[in-house]
């Protein structure tokens, strides 16, 4: 292994979690960020324990819902306080298309003011971060777009071989020499 390999690629589990985590969802998310700007805003949710799929509790949380049937459960200490200020941010968007429109900021933790992402850079600013004690804006370092850029490389070469490219839309890849014809199967 090189000595500039990145420390996340030194087993093979870890190379492929990389592989799965930026392949299937970071630069997903970069590229639809990057392809509307201005007509998105960007979220990280870091509550314990930030698995994927977790912000599923607080988007449909019911103050009013008896949880106690539910087997072990743990929620973090004032949760139904988070639950609507995230909440607030989520059917602010739906209404408005602007999730500060109607957020809730009477409220514990109150909801901030949630800032389009900015990507002039490498990483993504202003994203919002949803903690298990409130909200925070931060730059996400996990959609970097050098990161992304190989990903991007990665599906237009496979698009072009397998002839999928849409009519007039090739995208140029790095990786693979010129192709007949990129959108024979499309």
């Amino acid at each position: 292994m090189s000595p500039t390999t990145p420390s996340y690629y030194t087993t093979e589990r870890a190379r492929l979690q990389a592989v799965l985590e930026a392949g299937s969802f970071l630069c997903n998310i970069r590229s639809l960020a990057s392809a509307y700007p201005d007509k998105n805003y960007l979220l990280r949710y870091s509550v314990p324990p930030a698995l994927h799929a977790t912000d599923i509790l607080p988007t449909f949380y019911n103050l009013n819902l008896n949880l106690s049937a539910l087997p072990s459960l743990p929620l973090i200490p004032g949760f139904g306080g988070f639950a609507t200020s995230y909440q607030s941010y989520l059917t602010s968007h739906a209404r408005t298309g602007d999730p500060n429109t109607f957020k809730r900021t009477l409220n514990v933790p109150p909801a901030i003011r949630w800032p389009k992402p900015g990507d002039s850079g490498d990483a993504f600013t202003g994203v919002l971060d949803a903690t298990a004690v409130g909200f925070r804006v931060v730059t996400d370092e996990q959609t970097r777009r050098s990161r992304c850029e190989f990903w991007t490389d990665v599906a237009a070469g496979v698009t072009s071989l397998g002839g999928y490219a849409p009519p007039g839309s090739v995208v140029e890849s790095g990786l693979v020499g010129e192709v007949q014809d990129s959108s024979a199967n499309y």
